[in-house]
Order: structure tokens, then sequence, then C-alpha cells
């Protein structure tokens, strides 16, 4: 499977990656104890036309399968069928963003036994377009001190993001409001929770963008903000 997302107009360049997931959809095939493997492209390819023998028209890979990073190598257990497989990609996106060549990921089975054939949501899935693939980013940018325009941040928090969620510490406080906005400023998401606690987004929904999270706890304003690519 070859897979690219678009980075640069979705991630400053001066951003700190702090981590980043693939998650991919599995819909039905193979299961069992194996693993899945995904690579970083170092050869670019048509998407129109790529196939295990060639990245383009007329244009063969080097090896069967792709030009791809073994040093890139990422493996993550067979999902079940209909559930999402997630790949900690953090090392090839930080690469991506701070000027490597961005040629996409490469995802294939690692095959111990020989079996294979595993079928996946791919971005023209039309049955339901939250099953297609995605790119979590979560980054910080220390040139930020507003939340996307609503008001200053007196503080930044820490985002992680594991298994298609972002989560992070909520401050000491009786009671926080959590907002999470949109690029265009509108409010996605609202929540209240008592302060000190872990608090999760699910973020399968969200469109590609650069989102902001916003935290009221008293007085005090805490902000952060990530990337979801899909």
């Amino acid at each position: 499977m070859a897979i690219r997302f678009e980075l640069q107009n979705e991630i400053p360049s001066n951003s700190t990656v702090k981590n980043a997931t693939l998650s991919l959809y599995f819909q039905q095939g193979t299961v069992g104890d194996e693993h899945t493997c995904a690579f970083a492209f170092v050869k670019s390819w048509e998407e129109a036309s790529v196939t295990w023998l060639q990245s383009a028209r007329n244009t063969p890979w080097a090896l069967a399968g792709g030009d791809f990073d073994t040093t890139t190598k990422v493996t993550t257990a067979y999902a079940p069928e209909f559930s999402w497989e997630h790949y900690t990609v953090t090392g090839i996106v930080r690469g991506h963003v701070s000027g490597a060549p961005n040629h996409g990921f490469c995802v294939f089975p690692d095959l111990k036994d020989g079996n294979s054939g595993r079928l996946y949501c791919s971005s023209e899935y039309s049955s339901e377009d939250s099953l297609r693939p995605k790119l979590t980013v979560v980054y910080e940018n220390t040139g930020i001190n507003q939340c996307n325009g609503h008001g200053e941040i007196t503080q930044s928090i820490q985002i992680c993001n594991a298994g298609g969620a972002v989560r992070f510490l909520l401050p000491s406080a009786n009671l926080c409001h959590i907002t999470v906005y949109n690029p265009s400023g509108r409010p996605l998401y609202t929540a209240q929770a008592r302060g000190g606690q872990r608090h999760a987004i699910d973020c399968s929904r969200f469109s590609n963008g650069v989102y902001f999270v916003r935290i009221v706890a008293g007085s005090a304003a805490y902000g952060g903000r990530f990337s979801h690519i899909r």
C-alpha cells in the first residue's frame, strides 16, 4: 500500500514534532499473530499508476514492492477485521517536516508465514469517509502565544496522540473549560472536566487541518495545537 500526506502547508517548518500516528482501517482479510510494516518511501510515485512492480507508468521500482528506507521500519500487530491499525511514525514525519523529501509511506505485511491478503480503506473509500487513512501529528511551535485569536495564552499544554485521540493533562483547578477550534476559529468540541486529570478527544471525524485547544481554568488560559491529516 502506498500512501502520502501533504505536510508542507499543514505544519510550519520550524515546529517540533512531538508524535505522529498513521492510522489505517482494516476491513477484511488475513488475521493472526503477524505484523504489518510501514516504511518511508525514498522515491516519488504516481497515485494513478503505482503498483507492486512500478512507481509510475512504464517506470519500475528498483525492487518489487517499492523503494523505501529500511531504517525507518515501523511495525504494528495485525488488527482484527473492521478496526484501526496504528503506526507510530514520529521519526519519519519529524524528518519530513525538517526538510527530508516526503514521498509518503509504504505499508505491507511482514510475512513470516508467507500468508497475505489484507484489505484497507483507501483515500477513495466512499461508504464512510471517516474510515479513510489519516495521519495525526502533535507538534509544538513556541512562536504562538494565542490560541487562534481566542485570548492570550499564559501557558502551553503538552498534547500527545494515541489510538486516534489527542490526550493532555488538565491544569489543577476545580473545573476546566475545554474548547477545540478549527483553523477558521469555529469551535468543534467543548467540554468541562475537573482539573488535574487526563482528558482525551476523539479526532477521527475531524477534517484535515490544524486544531487549537484552549483550556480556561479559573483566571488562567492554557493552549496548544495539533494537526490532523487524512
